[in-house]
């Protein structure tokens, strides 16, 4: 009998590695999740305290060293002395104006060296691990906040005060090469992106109208309705511009509406009413360099652009 017991408990126990075995796709999912999350709770404590700006010992509470930091008016720098960088984290703030939003996580070790620049990629290289993350936030404007794990601890080491939507492009990209489906939506949108283009190139506005449809996001700034004001508002803005003005002509990176949220914070209309999270930002602009973007919603597998902006 209790070598029947135990040939059922060892059953059991096998059975359980069967089914989910160390290191499984499920388990490791469920680790990069809890990294994830709490990357994201430690950013956004973060970004709370130094946005309220009074208390620079809550901000502190979150930090390590080194830290990364890179703003829009001082080269990058490592921080290693703690008091060095409570001295840069004091300063007064601004109050804000916008609603503090994260946005994506990404693992360090999947983003490519273009997301940061070779140049400070080699300095936050020496702070994170390959499975540290990046968190991306909004409040004013975009920006990378890094999370280090050292031993259960969960820091902050590093912030780029202004992070280009293009990096967050470069590092969808590369995340999105292992899932088939977003990879065949990017191309779909990346075509419908191409041959708007292509349209205003040729000035045939009766093809750029196939590719669009209302409602249409007109920058922020209002929303096109009706299909007559839109392919009125094509010919005016696209066709007849593009005889004399520079206009894009290249797709230079595309990523999730979900995963960028709003361009613009609370000062224009949001893209949500044109676009879902699933939806396509089309970066394009002319030699690498973004002019401007569309919106493309994807529908059985198709594009149709509803919205540009700048």
């Amino acid at each position: 009998m209790r070598n029947r017991q135990t040939a059922v408990f060892c059953s059991l126990i096998f059975g359980m590695f069967a089914v989910l075995p160390i290191g499984s796709p499920a388990q490791e999912k469920g680790h990069a999740d809890k990294r994830d999350a709490a990357a994201k709770e430690i950013a956004e404590k973060f970004m709370t305290a130094l946005m309220k700006g009074d208390d620079v010992d809550r901000v502190m509470k979150t930090v390590g060293v080194p830290f990364f930091a890179a703003g829009e008016k001082f080269a990058a720098k490592v921080f290693n002395d703690p008091e060095q960088l409570k001295e840069m984290l004091d300063k007064p703030a601004a109050p804000p104006k916008y609603e503090l939003k994260v946005l994506t996580v990404y693992p360090f070790g999947a983003l490519p060296a273009s997301f940061f620049g070779d140049n400070d990629h080699k300095l936050v290289k020496e702070i994170l691990k390959k499975d540290d993350r990046i968190v991306m936030v909004r409040h004013q404007r975009l920006m990378a906040v890094a999370v280090r794990f050292t031993d259960g601890d969960v820091k902050v080491v590093g912030l780029r005060a202004q992070a280009s939507p293009l990096s967050m492009a470069a590092a969808s990209h590369e995340r999105d090469k292992a899932d088939k489906a977003i990879m065949q939506s990017r191309a779909a949108a990346k075509e419908t992106a191409t041959q708007f283009l292509k349209a205003v190139k040729d000035q045939n506005l009766d093809a750029l109208v196939k590719l669009n449809d209302v409602p249409w996001y007109e920058d922020g700034t209002s929303i096109i309705n009706e299909e007559a004001k839109l392919k009125d508002f094509l010919k005016r803005i696209w066709v007849d511009r593009a005889k004399n003005a520079k206009l894009p002509s290249d797709v230079v990176g595309l990523i999730r509406c979900g995963e960028i949220g709003d361009l613009y914070g609370g000062t224009r209309i949001p893209t949500a009413n044109v676009a879902a999270k699933d939806d396509w930002l089309v970066f394009v602009g002319n030699d690498g360099m973004a002019r401007g973007f569309f919106l493309v919603k994807m529908r059985d597998g198709k594009g149709k652009v509803v919205g540009a902006g700048q």
